[in-house]
């Protein structure tokens, strides 16, 4: 950190630094990295989600949830901030679906 008097994070999310510093290093430093990096994961929790949700309900159940998360969440202003809100809540939601998935599987005994 910047503090001569102990430890403090530059950053809050080291995944997605990392992720912005492979970026400029493959295509240079530019102001739209960040912005794609978000659109990519946007696009990616959409998929995701859709392809988890058409396993567990019908097409058209699971194509109505989908527009709810797009609408009700705030998904277009998070993009477009390019900050990491996104993968957070990617690796949130891969992560719930595959607790959901390892606890379905767990025979009772």
């Amino acid at each position: 950190g910047v503090s001569q008097f102990g430890f403090s994070s530059s950053t809050s999310s080291p995944l997605w630094t990392f992720l912005i510093a492979i970026s400029y290093m493959i295509f240079g430093v530019n102001d739209y990295i960040p912005f794609i990096l978000s659109l990519l994961t946007g696009i990616l929790i959409i998929i995701y989600s859709h392809s988890i949700l058409l396993t567990r309900l019908d097409a058209f159940r699971s194509k109505i949830f989908i527009a709810s998360t797009i609408i009700i969440t705030p998904l277009s202003i998070l993009t477009l901030s390019g900050m990491e809100h996104l993968l957070h809540a990617l690796l949130n939601i891969i992560f719930l679906f595959s607790a959901i998935e390892y606890l379905d599987n767990q025979q009772v005994t």
